[in-house]
């Protein structure tokens, strides 16, 4: 068995990508390796590098269609994950009869994708639930498309059989019965579910305007092998061929957080779905993100929104615009004094005035002092003393009533003659000063 080396890998992955979106990175040279060499062994190919010379020569496509057919992953089973169906059998299909039955008259049509279907289980269990859950299902027009880039696999899930180990993986055995009838080694699909379906090859990564419209679309684990720029190509070609009250379903390790496409997602019975949003706002979106970005030069500049945000911004909080706070910085700035010329005659003379002034200034007040206030004499520094010693006495003699027991009057008389020798004392003193201001 030939070995894939680092070269033929990178050829080969480069050539997947072009004929089927498949981004396979450096992790899935296994995967390569081993998907592919049965192919060499059935062609009697020699090497990778071999394989890919003979595909790209090949005018029928045959080798190509192999090659696809073995990267693509075909992995599925019916009723897979069981909570899309459960969905489908509980919000979606009477959503849909409800705003479609003021609409039409009998029948009603239902129209749903399966993108990337591979071999056709998930087409037949979208059938199959919609037979189970409707009344009446002669009163719809049920029209379920299945595509895959795989012209093998589209064979098969048109032909719809299934061997014993592909009908055990998810199908219970009342629909086994009731949908189903043995062939051979395997079991076909009744004709009254398959008459509800049709397949088509459609390359995901090309235009399918023409496929649409759907009130759904399953697009479960189709763009996990996709880059990022991939992904928002397909989401937004699906967006186009979705109804404006349609709904998208991924698989459950897919959602579209991150990537800008027009999908809301919605939430029930812990699955995630997806719905169109309002093209009012989505295209707002856009406006906003031209105006950002500018025409020239690819600098950014600001619309005219943000201006508005700044201006209210600015009225709440009482700023100022920028010319004002430019002339408030420079009224603030003291103004720089120029340089006293101390040898002019002016100068010699405000400073001899001034000199002047603060002298005349201290005179009055001098002599203001010494009208209010006299000089003292020899009484009145006595006078000035006299108090504390008069307390000092008072004390003593508070002390000495307390120890005697003598509270008759005794303490009181003593501080009104006391208060009466000093008054007199004051009335002695003040005569002379009198005296001479008279004079």
């Amino acid at each position: 068995m030939p070995k894939l080396s680092d070269r033929e890998f990178d050829n080969l992955r480069e050539y997947i990508y072009e004929v089927s979106g498949i981004s396979l990175d450096d992790s899935k040279e296994y995967l390569i390796e081993t998907r592919l060499n049965p192919i060499l062994d059935k062609f009697d190919l020699d090497s990778f590098d071999e394989l890919l010379r003979e595909t790209k020569q090949d005018k029928t496509g045959e080798l190509k269609e192999h090659i696809i057919s073995a990267i693509s992953t075909n992995e599925t089973l019916f009723f897979r994950d069981e909570k899309p169906f459960n969905l489908l059998e509980n919000k979606l299909i009477p959503d849909l009869i409800d705003k479609k039955s003021t609409k039409y008259n009998s029948p009603i049509p239902l129209k749903i994708w399966s993108a990337g279907c591979s071999y056709g289980q998930e087409v037949y269990s979208i059938i199959i639930t919609l037979l189970e859950m409707l009344p009446n299902p002669a009163e719809y027009d049920i029209d379920v498309l299945g595509t895959d880039i795989s012209n093998n696999a589209i064979k098969r899930a048109s032909y719809g059989k299934y061997s014993e180990f592909e009908v055990d993986r998810g199908l219970p055995n009342k629909y086994r019965k009731k949908y189903f009838h043995k062939q051979g080694n395997g079991w076909r699909i009744n004709d009254r579910v398959r008459m509800h379906a049709r397949f088509k090859i459609v390359n995901l990564m090309q235009s399918f305007n023409d496929l649409g419209p759907f009130d759904i679309i399953f697009c479960r684990n189709v763009a996990i092998y996709f880059s990022r720029s991939d992904k928002i190509r397909l989401y937004r070609n699906i967006s186009r061929v979705l109804k404006k009250y349609g709904y998208l379903i991924l698989g459950g390790s897919e959602n579209l957080t991150g990537i800008p496409v027009p999908f809301a997602p919605q939430h029930y019975l812990r699955t995630i779905f997806y719905t169109l949003e309002d093209n009012k706002s989505y295209s707002k979106q856009g406006e906003k993100e031209k105006n950002i970005k500018s025409r020239s030069g690819g600098k950014r500049r600001k619309s005219n929104i943000f201006k508005k945000v700044k201006k209210r911004r600015r009225k709440k909080s009482g700023k100022k615009n920028k010319s004002s706070k430019k002339e408030s910085i420079k009224e603030s700035k003291p103004k720089e004094k120029s340089p006293i010329n101390t040898k002019s005659k002016d100068y010699k003379k405000r400073k001899k005035s001034s000199s002047r002034k603060k002298a005349d200034k201290k005179k009055k007040s001098l002599n203001l002092k010494n009208k209010d206030q006299p000089k003292a004499t020899s009484s009145q520094n006595k006078k000035e003393t006299s108090p504390n010693k008069e307390k000092s006495q008072d004390k003593n003699l508070f002390s000495k009533t307390t120890k005697e027991g003598k509270g008759n009057g005794s303490f009181l008389n003593s501080l009104r003659k006391k208060s009466s020798h000093s008054e007199e004392q004051e009335k002695s003193e003040k005569k002379p000063l009198l005296d001479k201001l008279r004079e």
